[in-house]
């Protein structure tokens, strides 16, 4: 029988397990297996350190830690590698200083933050979609000082929102750098894209329409820096292309384009059309001489410049 001063003092105690959240712990791993363990156990706010190593393929699916997860590197300057990432139906994670040889997939995700990390392809061997980062169908995705290089192309967005890219660097790509389509809130700011080799479609940034029902809206490209210091093979290029394909004359608004450097071998510094309620300001093409501000002669009415 349990006496009445022990019953309540069952019942504190009780209380306070359901009353103050359990901590986060730090967890350190030393390989694929331990990895995977460690996030089948993870809670929201768990830090897992990598050790250094080859992890191979990650893929979760399914997974909302509720709060931010984060696996990051032990070591930043051995940063743990993986092949390729896929993250389906996941919330709530963060990658800091990793490594990724072939491609990051996310599709149907939310509340993923990439920082920090190296994009490339081994070996010369491109992933399969062409991508260092693929974004589909996701909501507040965050990349943060990122590298990404020697891939046929680096960033596409696809029927996403909430998206913001800043502070990275983009070199030797083979075609577009940012692709997107049917987006919107879209912050790309203080970039660097350059170097950009040879391809017979080279775009720094690219919105387009194709397969699309909807157009872009409310993407803001403000304070990045677009460098290619010599011809890709004499091929034209363009430093931010966005129009809308022959197939889906589909239009854009609220895009602002702001107080971006673009010199040196561009076809076309800014290649815009069919924007509505945008804004093009304080932009500087510097020795480009025969560089077009744009392709087109009349983007749209309501495009204003200065």
């Amino acid at each position: 029988m349990v006496r009445p001063l022990a019953r309540h003092a069952l019942f504190f105690v009780s209380y306070i397990c359901f009353a103050i959240p359990c901590t986060a712990d730090t967890i350190t791993v030393l390989n694929a297996e331990t990895l995977n363990q460690a996030l089948v156990h993870a809670k929201g706010g768990d830090i897992i350190l990598l050790a250094e190593g080859r992890y191979g393929d990650l893929a979760l699916a399914g997974t909302d830690f509720l709060k931010p997860v984060v696996l990051r590197s032990r070591d930043k300057t051995k940063p743990a590698q993986f092949s390729n990432i896929i993250l389906r139906a996941t919330a709530q994670l963060t990658f800091d200083s990793i490594a990724v040889t072939r491609s990051l997939v996310i599709k149907d995700a939310d509340h993923i933050r990439i920082i920090n990390s190296h994009f490339s392809a081994e070996d010369s061997k491109p992933p399969e979609n062409g991508y260092g980062i693929f974004i589909l169908r996701c909501k507040v995705i965050s990349l943060t000082d990122n590298v990404i290089t020697a891939l046929p192309r680096g960033i596409a967005l696809s029927d996403s929102n909430t998206v913001d890219i800043t502070g990275n660097e983009l070199f030797y790509i083979g075609k577009q750098g940012i692709n997107g389509v049917a987006s919107h809130d879209i912050i790309i700011t203080g970039n660097y894209f350059h170097d950009f080799t040879a391809s017979p479609h080279l775009d720094m940034i690219q919105f387009w329409t194709a397969n699309s029902i909807v157009g872009s809206h409310h993407i803001t490209i403000r304070d990045n820096l677009f460098i290619q210091p010599k011809p890709a093979e004499n091929l034209p290029m363009q430093g931010v292309a966005i129009a809308f394909t022959a197939q889906n004359a589909l239009r854009y608004t609220h895009i602002v384009i702001q107080n971006n450097l673009i010199n040196d071998y561009f076809g076309a510094t800014l290649a815009l059309a069919h924007l509505d309620q945008s804004q093009l300001l304080q932009n500087t093409d510097a020795f480009s001489p025969n560089a077009a501000t744009s392709r087109w002669p009349q983007p749209s009415s309501l495009l204003r410049r200065r």
